[in-house]
């Protein structure tokens, strides 16, 4: 067993690999989503600590949770794990997606040789562990621990779908076909001077929430047209420039956004771009960087099909369930 640990300012990194390792080269072939991710994760944690980066460093976005779509780096700290396929989850999201405890990426399906599981503990140096086969790095203090443990392919079954029934229900709710909605007060509303009825109450209620619904389809669709020209923004500077890459682009994106956003910040940007970007995937497209294809969503006119699900709910949907939701309609 090869085990390394590199102590990175706040951080011990512990890297364990149960097989025979490859070189950087063949890992960057092999999964060349890997380095990025690594790369990305890196930047966010030590942007934190502004003298450890140089003042020409641009922060990458690192990606949310793909099955909570929160973020990965939260306070108070929660454990999470990088695949080595090069995605990244909360290690409780992961347990969850992969029911039948297999080492399939639940995004990919790739099956993976290696998990880097992490889990934030407080750690004294002192104690630091010296094994034999152990490298160490120290280039400043530590607070949390980090460890990556590596793992056996399994290779990949037909999983049981165990959607909520939430989710059941959506998918039930945007096969109905379209009803225009009909919110206008008319001549039925009641005046001040006139008292108010058992009908009138009825129609009063029945009113408002035609108009909940309607504000529900509203937002979806905002949120969608916002996620849409963002990702047009992000093609436009990486095809103005080449030199920049997708990560970078939308830190770019990011900045034009906040600067004319007063009371925003990126962070807060970029908690709501990753829901908005979510509502895109489900009714518009998603690149997938794994098969480098464009994932078609369900279409933007089932939007009208929505009744009773908010922007919030749909926003939150992990890969897994928007995958078969679009699935569904395929």
């Amino acid at each position: 067993m090869i085990r390394k640990i590199f102590i990175i300012n706040q951080l011990i990194v512990t890297y364990t690999m149960s097989n025979e390792p490859l070189s950087e080269g063949e890992l960057t072939k092999k999964y060349p989503k890997r380095a990025e991710l690594l790369k990305a994760l890196g930047i966010n944690i030590l942007k934190g600590h502004p003298n450890s980066l140089a003042s020409n460093i641009t922060i990458p976005e690192l990606e949310n949770c793909h099955e909570c779509n929160e973020e990965i780096l939260l306070n108070p700290p929660k454990a999470f794990t990088t695949l080595v396929c090069g995605h990244i989850l909360h290690h409780d999201c992961l347990e969850k997606s992969n029911r039948d405890k297999q080492k399939t990426c639940p995004i990919c399906f790739v099956d993976n040789e290696g998990t880097a599981s992490a889990e934030v503990q407080d750690v004294d140096m002192s104690e630091a562990v010296e094994d034999e086969g152990e490298e160490t790095s120290n280039l400043t203090g530590a607070v949390s621990k980090l460890s990556v443990d590596g793992g056996k392919a399994i290779p990949r079954s037909e999983t049981k779908s165990m959607e909520p029934d939430k989710v059941q229900g959506l998918i039930k709710e945007l096969s109905m076909p379209n009803e225009p909605i009909d919110d206008n007060d008319g001549g039925n509303k009641s005046k001040e001077s006139k008292p108010i009825t058992l009908l009138q109450l009825y129609y009063n209620a029945n009113r408002a929430e035609k108009r909940v619904t309607r504000a529900y389809q509203e937002e979806i669709r905002c949120w969608y047209l916002f996620a849409k020209k963002f990702e047009e923004r992000v093609k436009e500077i990486k095809n103005d420039n080449s030199r920049y890459n997708d990560q970078q682009a939308r830190g770019l994106v990011y900045g034009e956004v906040a600067t004319n956003l007063p009371g925003f910040t990126r962070d807060s940007l970029r908690k709501k771009t990753a829901k908005a970007r979510n509502i895109y995937k489900l009714f518009g497209e998603s690149y997938d960087p794994d098969t480098k294809k464009i994932v078609k969503g369900i279409g933007i006119e089932k939007i009208e099909r929505i009744r009773t699900y908010s922007a919030d709910y749909i926003s939150k949907l992990n890969s897994t369930q928007i995958y078969n939701i679009i699935k569904h309609f395929n």
